[in-house]
């Protein structure tokens, strides 16, 4: 009885494969028959831009100013606190203003040596550097600490020159005298 089973089956799935090939085959000759409609081409229409920049589905970005706070357990110095973009979604050939709040423990003179810059990874994947000016060097008020202590604010006016559709990546350093400390903001 198992034999009659296997028998009837292979027969029952012969027969349906014999049917389906001669259904397809019937299809594609009476598709490409003289004569037969053809649809109508694909209209493929160009992607859709974010501002007119960004093809949509990349990415929005926050726009207007953002600032971002840093926080570490580690003793830095220097130690970046905190971090703005204004706008944060600047589109090429404008202009972002950068401000950098570092705190300089242990530190009550202002050298050469401070210096702050950002940097870019941009969509062309190139990467370019900023340096940023001090606005303002301030004393204790700014951080409950130490007279010795100093918080100097950075700024720069950055030109745009690339858009930020895929990459999306600034590199903030701040040195003094006794080192420096690199923050990384990724924008998603």
């Amino acid at each position: 009885m198992n034999l009659y089973i296997q028998k009837n089956f292979l027969g029952v799935t012969i027969l349906l494969t014999g049917v389906i090939t001669l259904a397809l085959t019937w299809g594609v000759l009476w598709v490409s028959r003289p004569g037969a409609p053809t649809p109508p081409p694909a209209v493929v229409a160009p992607p859709k831009t974010i501002g007119g920049e960004c093809p949509e589905g990349t990415r929005q970005i926050l726009s207007g100013k953002e600032t971002y706070k840093v926080d570490t357990e580690k003793y830095l110095d220097p130690k970046i606190m905190e971090i703005s973009f204004d706008p944060l979604d600047v589109k090429r050939g404008e202009t972002q203003i950068v401000t950098v709040k570092v705190h300089n423990p242990d530190t009550d003179t202002v050298t050469n040596n401070h210096t702050a810059s950002v940097s870019y990874l941009m969509d062309s994947g190139q990467s370019k550097t900023f340096p940023l000016s001090m606005i303002l060097a301030n004393g204790k008020n700014e951080v409950q600490a130490a007279i010795n202590d100093i918080v100097t604010t950075w700024q720069g006016s950055i030109p745009n020159p690339d858009t930020h559709c895929v990459h999306y990546m600034a590199t903030v350093i701040a040195a003094n005298d006794n080192g420096e400390h690199k923050v990384e903001i990724s924008v998603r």
